[in-house]
């Protein structure tokens, strides 16, 4: 009977241990699945020679005349399409500016979200998906039907409300230039004709945080996931990554359910099984390993999915089930233990 005590006070502890270690642990903001995905610690659709359609320019450190004169110069290059997100740069939100600029033929948003509004979801902690509908109003949609509007035709067909952005390294895929090029003559007319050309905010105020937190967003590129302010994304390369993923119909798709949860509750079942299987003393042992296995396991088969098949996995978390089946299964086994049959081997 002493035996049997010892057992069950080591086989508690354990029990109450790898819970507190899954639950309250400072790791769990690493070892959840959700976050992890969502914070992809892989870069996923990183290319080396990529022929972007889009060059993005810098509106940051100029003022009210000195922007109109850069739109100018850029309509001198004959782009393809001209569009401006405000939010963040220098110059006030006018009407008569704007107003002269749709006369013009240029597209334009701002914070206010006024004429147009930016299609990405800004209402959760990191952007990773766009609204489809409504598309009337929308900035990115718009600059795709001046574009090339059949374009449109591949996301349309698809019928979704909303589309999760397939994002790649902005500074490393489109050219990137500012105010200053412009003026020293730097810029070649290739780099503009016939091209998509984007204007916001890359960030140029240094030391103004307010700015850079309206015009900057967390992604699934991010891979810092201690300082969630460093390695943002701002509006405007968000925007271009929705063009360029449209232009290119390169779209991502979910996971089935079905096979998702499938594949799921084979793991889960396979888990179940080693657990019974293991003396009780081990218990605690063998249920940490097979959580970290699981958790890290699942991890790298999103990044696989979405290297190879534009493929995502849904953010199912697994610790309360894996948590509800451990505890269910040390359960039945103290139960076990407490027979004489048992405890006479």
């Amino acid at each position: 009977m002493r035996i049997f005590s010892n057992k069950l006070i080591v086989s508690l502890f354990s029990l109450v241990l790898i819970i507190a270690l899954i639950v309250f642990s400072p790791l769990q903001k690493l070892l959840d699945i959700s976050e992890l995905i969502e914070n992809n610690l892989f870069e996923f659709t990183e290319q080396g020679d990529f022929d972007s359609d889009i060059t993005i320019i810098s509106s940051a450190n100029i003022n009210k005349f000195e922007f109109n004169a850069l739109v100018q110069s850029i309509r001198g290059m004959n782009p393809s399409t001209i569009a401006i997100n405000l939010c963040g740069s220098s110059v006030p939100f006018s009407d008569s500016l704007v107003l002269a600029w749709t006369g013009q033929g240029i597209i334009v948003t701002s914070c206010e979200e006024l004429p147009l509004s930016p299609s990405y979801n800004t209402s959760t902690q990191i952007v990773k998906e766009f609204n489809v509908l409504p598309s009337e109003n929308s900035f990115e949609l718009e600059i795709l039907r001046n574009y090339n509007p059949n374009s449109l035709n591949a996301l349309y067909n698809r019928g979704l409300n909303y589309e999760l952005i397939n994002f790649i390294i902005p500074t490393q895929n489109f050219e990137e230039l500012n105010y200053e090029s412009f003026l020293n003559g730097r810029t070649t007319k290739k780099k503009i004709e016939s091209k998509i050309v984007l204007i916001g905010y890359l960030g140029e105020y240094m030391l103004d945080n307010e700015i850079d937190s309206i015009a900057s967003y967390r992604t699934p590129l991010n891979r810092s996931l201690w300082r969630p302010d460093e390695n943002k994304m701002y509006g405007i390369e968000i925007t271009a990554n929705i063009v360029q993923m449209i232009l290119d119909s390169n779209f991502l798709d979910e996971f089935s359910d079905i096979l998702r949860y499938s594949i799921f509750a084979l793991i889960i079942g396979v888990c179940a099984f080693l657990l019974f299987r293991i003396p009780i003393i081990y218990f605690w042992i063998v249920g940490l390993i097979l959580y970290f296995v699981l958790t890290f396991g699942e991890l790298f088969f999103a990044s696989y999915l979405l290297s190879t098949h534009n493929l995502i996995i849904g953010s199912t978390s697994f610790q309360i089930p894996f948590i509800f089946i451990a505890l269910g299964i040390f359960v039945y086994k103290m139960i076990k233990a407490k027979r004489p049959e048992y405890n006479s081997h």
